[in-house]
């Protein structure tokens, strides 16, 4: 009853940032469906499949809207919670970093551990706490889910970006994630080839699948 843990100290101060993670990214309906996939019945787009496109790309949205919705003003009254969603930031940049190691043999188990407990800017994750241990788990376990959040992030960036050069006066942020969310469970990279038109990611995944 005496431990607070990196949930427990993040939380305490300001649970906003870990709130909107949970409502867009795990806030799951009948089936496992994020809650604005209610009522989706499309083939390949609404269906949960055995590869884990859902949590990637769920990850990817719920890890984005804390930053999002923090420049947007969220925050505004209370400046000291931005330290807290820049501190998931880094929480979630130093399991990534350990996940990508770990599987390139750079990273023993334990070193994996050490870069991510170290790699916050205070000790709140301990090496035998248990957001780091289950974390470091998950990702060897699912290799690659860690990244997801950060490459998903900033692909989302992207598209928004390039989404806002192409529409100019007319584009809205409502406008792109009605977009986004309306897609669908498919890959990021399909989702800008199908708002955007650009070819250029899709034409590298076909290639790789090709020459292998």
């Amino acid at each position: 009853p005496n431990y607070r843990g990196y949930f427990e100290q993040t939380n305490d101060r300001e649970p906003m940032t870990n709130v909107l993670h949970v409502i867009f990214g795990h806030y799951y309906t009948g089936g496992r469906k994020i809650w604005y996939q209610m009522g989706d019945n499309r083939p390949i787009r609404s269906d949960i499949r055995l590869f884990d496109m859902h949590e990637a790309r769920s990850e990817a949205l719920a890890f984005g809207i804390e930053e999002w919705l923090m420049q947007a003003g969220l925050f505004h009254e209370r400046p000291r919670s931005r330290e807290i969603t820049y501190i998931w930031l880094a929480f979630r940049t130093a399991r990534a970093l350990s996940d990508l190691r770990m599987h390139s043999n750079e990273y023993t188990l334990a070193d994996g551990i050490k870069n991510f407990s170290e790699g916050l800017p205070y000790p709140w994750a301990d090496a035998d706490g248990d957001a780091v241990w289950w974390d470091i788990e998950e990702t060897l376990r699912a290799p690659g889910h860690s990244t997801n959040y950060i490459a998903g992030k900033n692909m989302m960036q992207q598209l928004m970006a390039e989404r806002s050069v192409q529409l100019g006066k007319n584009f809205t942020i409502r406008q792109f994630f009605d977009e986004f969310m309306g897609g669908g469970i498919i890959p990021i990279s399909l989702t800008r080839w199908e708002l955007t038109g650009f070819e250029d990611q899709m034409k590298f995944l076909m290639d790789i699948t090709y020459a292998s």
